[in-house]
């Protein structure tokens, strides 16, 4: 199955295999390069899924593809995807602000951000005088989010 995802002007990271694939993209908001990142998210049909194998899960975001800009004038990129057993996905990274922060954020099934958790889906953890990245995440035998990183 081709997972590239058409829109990305920047780079792709995780992925997962499921009944759908599932990859995060850190793309450009608009065509120039001065343009920050924003957490991208593409979701492809798998074999056995409703539609044909590799194209886009028209069931999720607008034709497959959600875009979450959490900080308008810096970037924001997911290093890492989970998927919840009652179908949510969460994609942990950074938020490069001053200093960059670690940027967790939680989706419906159907790529609409879940207001339940943090700050209309998105949780935003500043360390002082720090830079910080999340770089992995699972979930432990409670359905408690463990979150991996790194500061300096």
């Amino acid at each position: 199955m081709d997972l590239k995802i058409s829109s990305c002007t920047g780079f792709a990271l995780p992925v997962l295999l499921l009944s759908v694939a599932l990859a995060a993209c850190g793309d450009k908001t608009t065509t120039t390069n001065a343009a920050p990142t924003a957490v991208t998210l593409a979701r492809y049909n798998a074999t056995g899924a409703t539609g044909a194998p590799g194209t886009p899960d028209t069931g999720f975001g607008t034709q497959g593809v959600v875009m979450t800009d959490v900080n308008a004038s810096q970037d924001d990129i997911a290093f890492a995807v989970v998927l919840q057993p009652d179908g949510k996905i969460i994609a942990v990274g950074s938020s490069f602000t001053a200093p960059a922060s670690i940027m967790v954020i939680r989706y419906n099934a159907n790529g609409t951000l879940d207001s339940t958790f943090g700050s209309n889906g998105i949780t935003v953890t500043s360390l002082p005088s720090v830079d910080a990245s999340a770089f992995a995440a699972t979930l432990d035998p409670d359905g408690k989010l463990l979150v991996a990183g790194r500061s300096s």
